[in-house]
């Protein structure tokens, strides 16, 4: 309930520009990550659904709900570069991921030798 309803009043504040995007997406990261946590462990032995749990409680959330249960993660990052950085962004994690297929493809498969490559991946 709390992790619902504090998203929710992050998306509105950053909806009225009351938070700047570095703040905006630490913490909706950070809520993102507690939600998934806390939905498989209070959600996964009721057989109850994220939206029966919001009707039953009568949680009017829809900002939270987008992004919780729809989006997943936070609003993009607006970039002052425009296509120069977006260029850059697809260039790197394009090298990242022939590079973790390389290490596949030679058959690595322990978890210290393709984790930090995956970490870069996904940071890319």
């Amino acid at each position: 309930y709390a992790i619902i309803t504090a998203t929710e009043h992050l998306e509105r504040a950053y909806a009225n520009d009351a938070i700047d995007q570095a703040a905006y997406t630490r913490e909706c990261n950070k809520l993102l990550s507690q939600f998934k946590i806390t939905e498989n462990a209070a959600l996964g032995k009721d057989s109850m659904t994220t939206e029966t749990f919001m009707r039953v409680y009568q949680m009017d959330c829809p900002r939270a709900k987008e992004r919780l249960l729809r989006m997943g993660v936070p609003e993009p990052t607006k970039t002052s570069g425009g296509d120069a950085n977006v260029a850059m962004t697809v260039k790197d994690t394009t090298q990242h991921f022939i590079t973790a297929m390389d290490a596949v493809k030679l058959d690595q498969r322990a978890v210290d030798e393709l984790q930090p490559l995956l970490s870069d991946l996904m940071s890319a």
